[in-house]
């Protein structure tokens, strides 16, 4: 199997359902119902995304504080 399904606990001790792949040792993507994580890691499984080797780059969440406005800066210098 290329994919698992872990129950953890969040800060709020909500429970989360983490599908794991295991080649690459990353979390691919969690769910509140461990229905829809079974479904999921099924999917992936039956050939669903990279088949075991998902880009690191494709789970990193994007800091949205860090996020700049291209075209507030371009106006800023050139307007």
């Amino acid at each position: 199997m290329k994919y698992t399904v872990y129950s953890v606990k969040d800060d709020d001790n909500a429970i989360l359902h983490c599908v794991w792949e295991n080649d690459t040792e990353q979390l691919i993507k969690y769910f509140a119902f461990e229905e829809d994580a079974v479904e999921y890691a099924r999917f992936l499984e039956l050939g669903g995304g990279f088949d075991g080797f998902t880009p690191a780059f494709i789970t990193n969440e994007i800091d949205m504080e860090k996020l700049v406005d291209i075209n507030t800066i371009f106006s800023d210098n050139f307007a």
